[in-house]
């Protein structure tokens, strides 16, 4: 049988066409966390549909993408040429970010976000950044206002302490307004550690002014020996024009070597009139001229009409330079010093600087003094004594006995006697 030729299929019209194919549907922005790894460099970024001057729209669709295109998207939309984000719109944006990643968020979004910046919207900010709080702060710094309270600058430090936390303050503490308050200050400076005084030095200007002497425990805390009294120098502007003597004490407290140089620091703001018991109690535990240089700094201080006999105590330790303490003392004692006064102020000093320190006192020394205590004055003075004796001479009574001369001149050599002698007839 002939069998019969298929039919040959009709042609495709493009009606036909376009009503067999698929209805084309928009492209999905695909959902990403702030923690999925970028993409290759050709990936492209999403554009962000938004209504002209619609910036609430943009930032909600901008939210929707990957951490790390947000910003790209922000720098090539019109709407940032003439309109800034708020920090609520900021703070949306960092949505899904935390640690380093929020911290260069913000660094990044700054730019197009309203200045100045709430210290309260900050710490909004400034949440979930972890390690990188420190950094962040000091990102966000230029932007906060210009006049921060102290409690404002203790939110900012958040959790950090030693040198990191100093170093925060260095940079806030221009743009606090003084005067801070001490319970504020506390809790500043109580993890501060090691970095407390560079702290404090940076606080000086933001403390109450005189700070008040119950003060001084709580901020020199822990800080000791030459940093302490570096930081009490330091602390200068802000203590009262005058201390009183338990104020000094307590700054001293702790200075230990340095007590010398710290005493000569507060020497200004000493009190007036001291008694020679007080000025002991700020000489400390000093000796030889570390206390002599420590008189120096007292002994301006010390009430006029002092006692030689009183002062045993701050010339105690003194040994080698117990002449420079007399000398130091002699302004501030009473004329016509009796003779124990007198021999507590010569008393551990030989030879030379014996008989110098008998001229020192010239000025306080009675009008008349007796052989015996003459004697007594000169015992000791050595190769001196011949130079001392002559000196006393005009405080003598005018008509010595042989054995009065015998007496004063005791060791002194046959040529020695008849200078003295000479001297007496003059």
């Amino acid at each position: 049988m002939q069998s019969t030729p298929a039919p040959e299929a009709a042609p495709i019209t493009a009606k036909t066409a376009l009503a067999k194919k698929p209805p084309r549907s928009e492209p999905e922005t695909p959902a990403t966390s702030s923690s999925e790894p970028a993409t290759t460099a050709t990936s492209a970024i999403p554009e962000v549909d938004a209504a002209p001057g619609d910036i609430n729209a943009l930032v909600a669709s901008t939210k929707q993408l990957r951490a790390s295109d947000r910003v790209e998207v922000l720098q090539k939309s019109p709407l940032m040429e003439t309109q800034k984000l708020s920090a609520g719109q900021m703070l949306s944006l960092l949505s899904g970010t935390g640690n380093s990643q929020r911290s260069r968020l913000i660094e990044n979004l700054l730019p197009f976000t309203e200045q100045p910046i709430a210290v309260a919207d900050a710490l909004k900010l400034l949440n979930l950044t972890g390690d990188s709080w420190a950094s962040t702060v000091n990102t966000l710094n230029p932007a906060l206002p210009d006049n921060l309270k102290d409690e404002e600058v203790l939110a900012l430090l958040g959790t950090t302490s030693s040198s990191s936390r100093a170093r925060m303050l260095e940079s806030l503490a221009p743009k606090g307004v003084a005067p801070f308050d001490l319970a504020i200050v506390e809790k500043i400076l109580r993890p501060m550690n090691d970095s407390r005084s560079g702290a404090i030095r940076t606080l000086v200007n933001l403390l109450p002014q005189p700070l008040p002497e119950d003060s001084f425990g709580m901020l020199l805390t822990s800080i000791n020996n030459s940093q302490r009294n570096n930081t009490i120098e330091a602390m200068q502007p802000a203590l009262a024009n005058t201390l009183t003597l338990s104020g000094t004490l307590k700054l001293l407290e702790n200075t230990n070597d340095s007590w010398t140089s710290t005493l000569y620091t507060l020497s200004p703001r000493l009190p007036e009139n001291l008694t020679a018991a007080e000025g002991a109690q700020l000489l400390g535990r000093t000796q030889n001229s570390s206390r002599s240089r420590g008189l120096e700094a007292v002994a301006p201080h010390l009430a006029a009409g002092l006692k030689g006999s009183d002062t045993e105590a701050m010339l105690k330790g003194m040994n080698d330079s117990w002449y420079n303490g007399v000398y130091l003392l002699v302004p501030r004692l009473a004329k016509d010093q009796d003779s124990a006064s007198i021999l507590t102020l010569l008393s551990p000093t030989k030879n030379s600087t014996r008989r110098r320190t008998i001229e020192a006192l010239g000025s306080v020394l009675p009008a008349k003094i007796s052989v015996d205590d003459a004697v007594n004055m000169l015992d000791g003075t050595g190769d001196s004594r011949l130079s001392a004796a002559i000196f006393l001479l005009p405080y003598l009574p005018q008509q010595l006995s042989q054995q009065d001369l015998d007496n004063l001149a005791g060791n002194l050599s046959k040529s020695d006697r008849q200078r003295l002698v000479e001297a007496m007839k003059r």
